[in-house]
């Protein structure tokens, strides 16, 4: 039972942080059209590498938030059975 809440714990605190990046990532969308309208080519580039590396943070969240799921799950059809 402790490791299941262990584990819905980190599931939290990830879905957390997966938001954050969310809200990162739309404010670097903003921030490069910016740029692109100011005509500030090099800041928008800047901002749009931000973006994708942010977006590849976000996918390795995903794929670890689907393993402790899954970890999760087993662990509590183990409890009852």
């Amino acid at each position: 039972n402790e490791a299941i809440k262990r584990l819905s714990d980190v599931e939290e605190m990830l879905t957390k942080k997966q938001q954050h990046l969310e809200t990162q990532i739309d404010e670097e969308k903003v921030n490069a059209v910016r740029c692109s309208k100011q005509g500030n080519k090099r800041g928008a580039l800047m901002a749009l590498k931000r973006k994708k590396k942010f977006e590849k943070t976000l996918i390795q969240i995903d794929g670890t938030l689907t393993t402790l799921e899954i970890q999760r799950e087993y662990l509590q059809n183990a409890s009852t059975t």
